[in-house]
């Protein structure tokens, strides 16, 4: 026993004279022996002034307050609080919590009457939670353990879980790896069978059986060809027999093969190279394959972008814009046509006093600008290629379908019918008689192009 069980002592009277009660009520003790009781003010904590007040009947807290001179809610404002805290701390079943003296005691009551800060406070949350578990020591060592117990099982769910997708990615990795390795594999084994067909198509060509190097050639995909020089030559070769037989369909495959082969393994900057593009795209255009002649003239349009040479440039535009482009496609042949311009307006070696060549050129002019919409331009343009066109039928056939294109594109349509009239004969005449490969001034694949502008040309209804 020391001075703190006086200050005990001193909280429950202070307890009384603020709610007329006992901290214990004599009724509840009443009938109990001393190791109860005792057992209840170790381990019950002490009741709180103004919930006390708070909890009586309404005549009861009246009568109480009226004692203490005023009325009962303003009684219970004024102990909740400080007060509440002074009595809590006096009376704490922890020793060590209560005040030291009763000097302390009366230091917190004069604070309080004061109106200042005093010491006492309400017990925190640690403390709370500390003397709930002393409490209650079995049910909270109970869930310490299961709550351990849950933690652990949790933490070895989770390190198996993640050892076993870690697992799965290991053999998704190795898995995917040996399925790029076997596709790897499979591809290396499908271009050598390529290159090996291709072979054996060389040597039938050179034989003269195109017969049988055209079934090689057709087993091979477009666009899966070997980059080789044995490929172009069996390429123009069968594609020129489909020609002369008119097998428009067959000899469309060889050249479109043909057309990725040779610009890519020849870097020259030269017409042999630009014309094997316009022959395949007439082709292309003429069998209505508008999927591979969009890459054939895309590719083109990239592998001569920076040609020195205006026939080059001339073919590229012939070859890029037999079927009406997209806004992507124009705007990439621009710079070419700046290029082309300068070079008829400036008279460039290759073309200057070469009439065959300048007409071509203004030909292709008037297309590119007839293509954009320019039909003003375009007109002029093909009135300058005009004159210097004569003697190259199909030049001049294909000139007389562009104007009538660009004569209907004004409204003019009487000019465009008579135009159109006298662009049919030489084509019909052309395409109705044998096709003839080494006639450099009548090329079939001039002519295939005249035709599909002559169809452009005419009016919807006629088509």
């Amino acid at each position: 026993l020391d001075t703190r069980c006086d200050i005990h002592s001193l909280g429950a009277v202070l307890f009384e004279m603020l709610t007329g009660e006992a901290p214990v009520r004599s009724d509840r003790i009443r009938d109990l022996d001393m190791d109860e009781i005792r057992k209840i003010l170790r381990e019950e904590e002490p009741r709180i002034p103004s919930s006390v007040l708070a909890s009586l009947r309404g005549e009861e807290l009246a009568a109480v307050a009226m004692a203490r001179g005023c009325d009962g809610q303003k009684l219970i404002l004024r102990i909740r609080g400080d007060l509440d805290w002074i009595v809590a701390m006096a009376m704490d079943r922890e020793r060590e919590r209560r005040y030291e003296s009763a000097h302390g005691l009366a230091l917190d009551v004069r604070r309080h009457l004061s109106c200042e800060a005093v010491n006492a406070g309400p017990p925190d949350r640690f403390y709370r939670l500390a003397k709930l578990v002393r409490r209650n020591k079995v049910p909270f060592l109970s869930g310490a353990v299961a709550l351990v117990a849950l933690v652990a099982g949790f933490g070895t769910s989770t390190v198996l879980f993640l050892r076993e997708k870690q697992a799965k990615n290991e053999q998704e990795r190795l898995r995917a790896g040996a399925e790029m390795a076997r596709n790897a594999e499979q591809e290396l084994r499908r271009r050598a069978e390529f290159r090996e067909r291709i072979s054996h198509a060389a040597v039938l060509v050179s034989h003269g059986d195109l017969e049988g190097a055209d079934h090689l050639l057709k087993s091979v995909p477009f666009g899966e060809v070997p980059l080789s020089l044995e490929a172009s030559e069996a390429y123009l070769r069968v594609g020129e027999w489909h020609v002369l037989a008119e097998r428009w369909k067959e000899a469309s495959d060889c050249f479109a093969n043909l057309a990725v082969v040779l610009p890519s393994i020849d870097p020259t900057d030269s017409f042999d190279i630009s014309v094997v593009v316009i022959r395949a795209a007439a082709l292309l255009c003429h069998t209505g394959d508008r999927e591979r002649y969009d890459i054939i003239r895309r590719q083109a349009i990239d592998r001569f972008a920076d040609t020195s040479s205006p026939v080059v440039a001339e073919q590229v535009f012939k070859a890029s814009l037999i079927l009406p482009p997209d806004a992507d496609t124009l705007a990439r042949l621009k710079p070419l046509a700046a290029f082309l311009e300068k070079c008829i307006n400036e008279g460039h070696p290759e073309i200057a006093g070469n009439d065959f060549r300048t007409s071509w050129c203004c030909f292709a002019m008037a297309l590119m600008r007839y293509r954009e919409g320019n039909l003003d331009i375009a007109s002029a343009w093909a009135e300058r290629a005009l004159p210097i066109a004569g003697g190259h039928v199909p030049r001049e056939t294909m000139l007389r379908c562009l104007r009538a294109m660009i004569a209907r594109g004004k409204g003019d349509v009487p000019t465009a019918n008579v135009l159109l009239n006298e662009a049919f004969l030489p084509i019909d005449a052309y395409l109705s008689k044998p096709i003839e490969l080494g006639d450099a001034m009548a090329s079939w694949s001039d002519w295939l192009i005249a035709r599909n502008f002559y169809r452009e040309a005419r009016p919807s209804s006629a088509r």
